[in-house]
This record gives structure tokens, C-alpha cells and sequence, in this order.
């Protein structure tokens, strides 16, 4: 326990760094929790599917959060005193490109950018994505009069495809590779998101940690709770 201003002052710029990082990890351990206990219980496919790229998103956030404050001299000088073990996990969230696979960090931020913006002004994006889409059936789910367990199911089925756009296969927009041809490039992008998820929460629990750890005597109280 510790009192906010003490142990995070609002003037020390290494303690803003600790505090958005900190932000950032609660919402992408969040969604993932969300996405695994969807996955677990066999929830809509709908739901695991946004789900999954707000997952991609915080990820890019806090990925955002790392390189912005990099350029911060106290917050550089905190992170190179980090134990190497804590560097390597940084190294791996900052460089998600692998030298097969050098479009993933693109496919993170296409993918963060098309979940919260719908609309571009050129309309080339959700077009590109609604002529994958065009084979498939389209449907609309309404179960009750309550708008809540309304689904527009064919605009998921669209934005979906976006998942896949910065695909190799894909970097033809007129292509059509067919689903052997995208497994390879799923599979490297979901097991890459998968070890740069874990780095992150690794990197930035210790950091937080050390960060905590190296105030003061008194500034932080270990409280046992049973």
C-alpha cells in the first residue's frame, strides 16, 4: 500500500511512465481474460472475434506508451537500469517483425486503427474488406425486441477480414488466397501476439515492481491479506 503522491508523484516523469504502463497492462490482461474465459465457455463467435482485436489494440497501446516515452531521458535512464531478463521481454514487445515475418507489427496497428475507427474518408480499407467478405452469407440476429441481443452479424463477418489484410497473400488487394495459403501467416501472427502479450505483462509487472521497490523506506507498506 502507498499513498498515490508519494510513490508517483505527478512531476517525476519516470512515475507517468509507470502509471500508463500500469493502465495499459490492467486493460490487456483484462481483454484477454475476457477472450479466454469466451474461448472456454464456447461464447459467440462475435464476441471472441472483438475480443481478439481489442486484445491487438491494447497491445499496440501499450507498445505506443513504450516508444513515446523512450524519448524521455529519466524514463530511458529507468529502463536500461532494468535486469537484463526484464530487457529481453521489452526487446520482444518492441520488435514484433520476426526475419520470415516483417509485416506483423503493421498487422497490429492496421488491426488497432480499423477497431476503433469505422470510417475513412477514401473508403478504400472497409471496401478492400467487404469484397473478401462477399462470398459469404450475411445474417442479422434478432432474438428479442431488446436492441442488446440484436447483431448486425454481417458487418463482423466484414470487419473481420482485416485480421488479414497485412497479410503477405494480401499485398495483391485484388488477390485471393485461399484458406491453406492463410493459415501460415495465422498462425505467425497469433503465436508472435501471443509471446509479445506475455513479454508485455512480464516486462511491465517487473518494472512497476522495481519501480515501487526502489522508493524511499516508508513510502510503501507490504500489507498480508488472508
Amino acid at each position: 500500500m502507498f499513498k498515490i503522491g508519494d510513490a508517483l508523484p505527478s512531476d517525476s516523469s519516470v512515475a507517468i511512465f509507470v502509471t500508463a504502463l500500469s493502465a495499459a497492462l490492467n486493460d490487456l490482461v483484462m481483454v484477454n481474460g475476457l477472450l479466454l474465459r469466451s474461448d472456454e465457455e464456447d461464447g459467440p463467435v462475435a464476441e471472441r472475434l472483438y475480443l481478439l482485436r481489442l486484445s491487438f489494440s491494447h497491445l499496440h497501446e501499450l507498445r505506443a506508451t513504450i516508444k513515446h516515452a523512450a524519448d524521455d531521458e529519466q524514463v530511458k535512464a529507468f529502463v536500461d537500469g532494468l535486469p537484463d531478463q526484464v530487457r529481453a521481454n521489452l526487446d520482444l514487445v518492441n520488435d514484433l517483425n520476426t526475419p520470415e515475418d516483417d509485416w506483423i507489427e503493421d498487422a497490429v496497428r492496421y488491426v488497432r486503427n480499423k477497431t476503433f475507427h469505422y470510417y475513412s474518408r477514401d473508403r478504400k480499407d472497409l471496401a478492400w474488406a467487404m469484397s473478401t467478405a462477399a462470398g459469404l452469407g450475411g445474417e442479422i440476429e434478432w432474438a428479442s425486441p431488446v436492441p442488446s441481443e440484436m447483431r448486425l452479424q454481417f458487418a463482423d463477418q466484414i470487419l473481420n477480414q482485416q485480421l488479414a489484410r497485412k497479410f503477405p497473400e494480401y499485398k495483391d488487394p485484388n488477390a485471393d488466397p485461399d484458406d491453406d495459403a492463410l493459415a501460415r501467416p495465422t498462425t505467425a501472427l497469433f503465436k508472435r501476439i501471443s509471446d509479445a502479450t506475455s513479454a508485455a505483462i512480464e516486462f511491465t509487472l517487473l518494472a512497476a515492481w522495481l519501480y515501487l521497490d526502489g522508493l524511499p523506506d516508508g513510502v510503501v507498506e507490504v500489507v498480508e491479506r488472508h
